[in-house]
C-alpha cells in the first residue's frame, strides 16, 4: 500500500508482470537510522516551506491529476508553488532553474507515469493514464465549437448578450454613494466590482482562465472602474476617478490634464472634484467646535504625537517687494490605536447644492511675550553600549551581505537597492503605518515668535 508506488505504477503490477532487482528490493526496504538530537541541525525555515510546497504539489498529482487526466500546463503548478510560499509569508520567485528543478524533481519522483511535452515554448505534462483516445476526442470537440462560433452569425448575438448582462450586474450591484467622498476611505473594498466583469477582464488580458498575476489585478481593477464609470455615466465616484485628479493636481496643478483626464474616461471632472473639496472642509468645520482648531477625524487625544511645521511663503511678483504671502504648513503624525471616543457625527451634505467656495476666517494668533529663558534640568543617559554595539554588529553583516550580493553580476542587475534589502531581510516584525492628518494653515510669518 505505498501510494507513492502505485501512483508510479498506475496499473496492477501483478498482471504487467513487473520485476526488480535484489539490490532495488534490499534498498527499498532498508530501514534507515534516525539521526540524533546532537547531530541534527536545525533546519531553515524556508527550507521547510518549500519542502512543504513541492509535498503539496506531489500530493495535488497523485488525488487529483491522475483521479482525473487531462493535460495540465506547467505554469500552473509553478502557480500554485507560488500561492502557497506566499501564505505562508515568504516571496518565491520562480526562475528559469527552479523550474528546470521542479520538473526534474518531478520526473524523478513519478518516471514514466508522467510525460512532459513542449508546444509553442509552453510546457504540458500529461498523465500516463490518459489516453490518446480522450485527447483526440477533445481536441475534434474544441474544432467543431470554434468552426461553429466563428462562421455562425449568433457569435455577434452572444458578444451582445454578454454586454447587456455585463450592464445589467453592473447597474444592479452599484450601492448608493455617500456624500462627501472621504479619502481614506476610496479602497479597493469602497466600490464593489462584480465578479463576471472581473473574470471577463482576467481572461481578456490573460488569454486563458488562471490564477491572475499582479499586474493583471492592477490593470483589471483600473479597466473595471473605468468600464462602471462608463456604464454609470459618470453618476458614481469609483476611487481611481477620485483619486487620480486629486494626484494630478498635487503634483502638477495643471486643470487642463485634469480634463483631458475626464475626457478620456479616466477621471471626473474638475468642478466635481472641487465640489468634493469644498464639502469635505464644510464638513471639518461642521464637526469642529468654534473655540478649537480643525484637526483630522482620525486624530484622538491621550496618544504620542508628533508635529512638523514648514513654512510655504510665496513671493508674488510686485514692484516693492511687499506685501507677500508668508504662511505656514503643518502634518500631524500619530500612531493607530484603538480608542473608546464616541465616532464623531458627519455632516449631511446635499449634493444637488453644488458648494465650489466657502468663506475663509483667520484665526488671531495670541501674542507672545518673550520672558526669561528657562530650560529642562539635564538627564543622565542610559548606558546602552552593549545594545548599541550587538546592533552594529548585526548592521554590518548585512551590509556586508547586501555588498557581496550586489557584485555577483552588477550588469544585470536582481537585487534591489540598499533600503529595499534590508526591508527584506529584516526580522518578521509587523510594521504598522501611523495616521497622518494635515493641520489648518498658519497665515504668518515661520520667523515671528507668536508663530512658534
Amino acid at each position: 500500500m505505498d501510494e507513492r508506488i502505485l501512483a508510479i505504477t498506475s496499473r496492477d503490477i501483478v498482471a504487467a508482470e513487473a520485476h526488480y532487482h535484489k539490490s532495488c528490493y534490499k534498498g527499498y526496504t532498508r530501514t534507515k537510522p534516525e539521526k540524533s538530537d546532537d547531530n541534527q541541525q536545525e533546519e531553515d525555515p524556508y527550507q521547510k516551506v518549500e519542502k512543504a510546497a513541492k509535498k503539496m504539489l506531489s500530493e495535488f498529482i497523485r488525488n487529483d491529476l491522475f483521479n482525473k487526466p487531462r493535460i495540465l500546463p506547467f505554469t500552473e503548478l509553478t502557480s500554485k508553488v507560488i500561492t502557497f510560499m506566499n501564505q505562508k509569508g515568504i516571496y518565491y520567485e520562480v526562475t528559469d532553474a527552479t523550474k528546470k528543478h521542479l520538473r526534474r524533481k518531478l520526473e524523478a519522483e513519478f518516471g514514466e507515469a508522467l510525460h512532459f511535452f513542449t508546444i509553442s515554448r509552453l510546457v504540458y505534462l500529461r498523465p500516463d493514464n490518459l489516453s490518446y483516445e480522450s485527447v483526440i476526442n477533445e481536441n475534434v470537440l474544441l474544432k467543431n465549437k470554434l468552426q461553429a462560433y466563428t462562421q455562425n452569425d449568433d457569435f455577434d448575438c452572444l458578444i451582445v448578450k454578454i454586454a447587456q448582462f455585463l450592464r445589467h450586474e453592473i447597474k444592479c450591484e452599484i450601492p448608493e454613494q455617500t456624500w462627501p467622498p472621504h479619502p481614506q476611505e476610496l479602497s479597493e473594498g469602497y466600490l464593489p466590482i462584480p465578479d463576471n466583469l472581473m473574470k471577463f477582464l482576467y481572461i481578456l488580458l490573460c488569454g486563458k482562465e488562471q490564477t491572475p498575476t499582479l499586474r493583471v489585478n492592477r490593470l483589471s481593477w483600473s479597466i473595471a472602474l473605468d468600464i462602471i464609470s462608463g456604464v454609470t455615466v459618470c453618476k458614481v465616484l469609483t476611487p481611481k476617478h477620485v483619486l487620480l485628479p486629486l494626484v494630478v493636481k498635487t503634483l502638477t496643478g495643471n486643470v487642463e490634464l485634469i480634463k483631458t483626464l475626464k475626457r478620456l474616461g479616466h477621471s471626473c471632472s474638475y468642478s466635481v472634484l472641487v465640489e468634493i473639496d469644498t464639502a469635505l472642509c464644510l464638513e471639518k468645520l461642521e464637526n469642529t467646535d468654534n473655540n478649537r482648531l480643525p484637526l483630522p477625524s482620525d486624530i484622538h487625544p491621550g496618544v504620542p504625537t508628533v508635529l512638523a511645521f514648514d513654512n510655504i511663503d510665496r513671493q508674488e511678483e510686485v514692484l516693492s517687494g511687499a506685501g507677500t504671502s508668508h504662511r505656514v504648513n503643518g502634518i500631524i503624525v500619530q500612531a493607530k490605536s484603538m480608542t473608546c471616543a464616541p465616532p464623531k457625527p458627519q455632516l449631511s451634505i446635499s449634493k444637488k447644492d453644488k458648494k465650489r467656495t466657502i468663506r475663509s476666517s483667520d484665526i488671531p494668533l495670541p501674542v507672545y511675550t518673550a520672558g526669561k529663558r528657562n530650560g529642562p534640568a539635564p538627564v543622565t543617559p542610559a548606558d546602552l553600549s552593549e545594545v548599541l554595539k550587538d546592533a552594529a554588529w548585526r548592521a554590518q553583516r548585512r551590509n556586508i551581505l547586501f555588498i557581496i550580493e550586489r557584485a555577483q553580476d552588477p550588469t544585470n542587475q536582481t537585487v534591489s537597492s540598499w533600503t529595499g534589502f534590508n526591508i527584506l531581510t529584516r526580522d518578521n516584525i509587523p510594521v504598522a503605518s501611523d495616521t497622518v492628518g494635515y493641520l489648518p494653515t498658519i497665515n504668518a510669518p515661520a520667523t515671528e515668535m507668536t508663530t512658534v
